[in-house]
């Protein structure tokens, strides 16, 4: 079976993992929702990895799915996401972040 790849892909430990990335690349909305769904389905560095892709997408949805995860992260890479996530324009994944931080003083 063919892994998905798209321009730029990181190489990742699963072929599940690089499915939802590839879902994330898509221009279809849908598809970018249905790719972040499955995040917290995926174990280790692959995760984060889809994690920094979802912080950086258009839809707010996504990345309040992506700050949900990341809250119950205690590595400081997840730390770090957040902190980014913290001048969000949406003002539900900035609250998110900032509530997420708190919590893992």
């Amino acid at each position: 079976q063919k892994r998905p790849s798209v321009p730029g892909m990181p190489d990742f430990a699963k072929p599940r993992s690089a499915e939802l990335y590839t879902k994330l690349c898509s221009s279809n909305v849908e598809e970018q929702r249905a790719g972040s769904r499955d995040i917290a389905f995926i174990l280790g560095d692959d995760q984060m990895i889809l994690l920094q892709k979802a912080v950086t997408m258009g839809d707010e949805s996504i990345r309040i799915n992506a700050a949900k995860i990341l809250s119950r992260k205690k590595t400081p890479d997840a730390k770090a996401l957040l902190e980014k996530l913290t001048s969000d324009p949406n003002e539900t994944v900035r609250s998110m972040a900032e509530k997420a931080l708190v919590m893992l003083k």
